[in-house]
């Protein structure tokens, strides 16, 4: 099951060259994360930073951008689970404009107590609304 959302490319994505910069972009796969966890995880993702004290930092990330992207655009962010570790899993992106690929990327992510950066195992709730985003054709389950 796939997680969608829809954005804009905002002028402040572009650079002097037109079109949106690549940083830009992780910026959006970021908001299509915290959107994942506020629709999907039961608590909002604000909640699970500052009161449970939870966070999520990237630990690895791949990334290939096919076509440019433009102030205007209006792009979907798609979000797969791919794979569910111990204390990380790993979720896929692709960036469709106009259901065309511009942009795919993989990012893997921890889980950490934000008291002391530590890895903890990924909690059961999170467990399982990861798993029923999990895509069967790409992933292993590595509890």
């Amino acid at each position: 099951m796939r997680h969608l959302v829809r954005q804009t490319i905002r002028f402040s994505d572009a650079d002097p060259a037109g079109i949106a910069f690549y940083p830009r972009i992780f910026d959006h796969l970021h908001e299509a994360f915290e959107d994942f966890f506020d629709c999907c995880a039961g608590t909002p993702y604000a909640k699970i930073l500052g009161e449970h004290r939870i966070g999520f930092p990237t630990v690895n990330v791949s990334a290939e951008f096919l076509k440019p992207l433009r102030h205007g655009d209006v792009i979907d962010v798609e979000l797969t689970v791919t794979k569910i570790g111990q204390t990380s899993f790993t979720c896929r992106y692709r960036v469709m404009r106009d259901h065309e690929i511009c942009a795919t990327a993989t990012l893997t992510t921890a889980v950490v107590s934000l008291d002391g950066m530590n890895p903890v195992p990924v909690p059961d709730r999170f467990r399982k609304f990861l798993k029923e985003h999990l895509d069967e054709d790409e992933s292993r389950d590595l509890r």
